[in-house]
């Protein structure tokens, strides 16, 4: 059986292949500089078909740095499966081997071609015994696999998705901007807060009011109309987007807070109770219209659902087991960047 060992010569763990230089090394095993080399000008390859040979100079140096983390995460990966009993039977990677089309001639596989012309040209060209590189990859995922079958998603959170995609508001936002209110403001930090709350604070009561201003025999006027031309303040209208959609709310994803008071906004209770910064700015919301999620939709939409919160879970783990995997290996780079090749 020629799978699961190397019939050529091979360097200890650690050491170089030969003459080949070692790009990195991750908790003592080595990543050699053909293999990096083969990846990059692949990856170039692409670059250059989809720019048609116009590559941004530094995009280049990007693309070797994406390489070099991609091989030195399927090595984290590798040897945290290892690290769990995870292994690949010699029977695994020949199945692997054999059903690559690549290596194949008439539909067969070729065991001369892949004996005695691939892999002592993948060794010499990539400084690696082929083998050992696919058993990594391989294990690789199914590391990934075995973490990605671990995860699931309730019923309840389920739900939830379908009511934050399916339920539309149209919010009116009433802006506070500085440049607005610069001219009433004196030059200490509490003048401004000052200023800032007690607009804040007229505003809310004129939203929440269900009364009118009279004048004499004039027209009823809306408070908050009148505070409008009072500073002036900057409105806006969002039009119908689901609930899902921060940055058409907010402008912003990573505004928590006040998310967090828009999704409770129902027709019973229209106003936040405060305003939020949001760069700066701070914004009142107010609830305009609101559409309903189609809850006898669910079903038909449940599948469909699970896959995109199962896929969102698992990437963020994946990305958080990576990220201290990485934090934790001992990992020594030889690249350099600004080099030409």
């Amino acid at each position: 059986m020629f799978f699961g060992y190397s019939g050529l010569r091979k360097a200890a763990k650690g050491e170089r292949y030969g003459d080949y230089n070692i790009i990195a090394k991750v908790n003592g095993n080595s990543i050699p500089e053909g293999q990096f080399q083969q990846s990059y000008e692949a990856q170039l390859k692409f670059y250059e078909q989809i720019t048609k040979g116009n590559i941004p100079p530094n995009l280049s140096q990007n693309i070797k740095m994406s390489v070099l983390k991609k091989l030195i995460d399927t090595l984290l990966m590798a040897q945290q499966a290892k690290s769990i009993g995870l292994t690949i039977s010699n029977k695994e990677l020949a199945q692997e081997i054999t059903s690559n089309p690549n290596f194949h001639k008439d539909g067969i596989f070729n065991k001369k071609f892949y004996l005695d012309q691939f892999k002592p040209y993948y060794e010499r060209v990539n400084g690696k015994d082929y083998e050992d590189s696919l058993r990594d990859d391989i294990l690789a995922d199914k590391f990934e696999k075995f973490i990605r079958d671990s995860v699931s998603v309730g019923e309840e959170e389920l739900k939830r998705e379908f009511l934050l995609a399916n339920t539309e508001l149209n919010l009116q936002k009433i802006i506070i901007g500085k440049k607005q209110v610069e001219s009433n403001l004196s030059e200490s930090k509490s003048a401004e807060s000052q200023n800032y709350s007690q607009i804040e604070s007229e505003l809310l009561k004129a939203m929440k009011e269900n009364t009118t201003l009279t004048k004499g025999n004039k027209k009823p006027a809306n408070p908050f109309d009148a505070l409008l031309k009072k500073y002036p303040l900057k409105t806006e209208e969002t039009g119908f987007h689901s609930l899902r959609d921060k940055v058409a709310f907010v402008g912003d994803p990573n505004a928590t807070e006040a998310m967090t008071c828009i999704l409770s906004l129902t027709p019973n209770q229209t106003v936040c109770d405060k305003a939020y910064w949001v760069g700066d700015h701070l914004i009142l919301f107010r609830l305009i219209s609101r559409k309903d999620a189609d809850f006898s939709k669910y079903d038909q939409e449940k599948s469909k659902i699970e896959k995109i919160l199962l896929d969102r879970r698992q990437n963020l783990i994946l990305q958080q087991i990576n990220n201290t995997l990485s934090k934790e290996a001992n990992i020594q780079s030889n690249l350099n960047p600004s080099s030409s090749s």
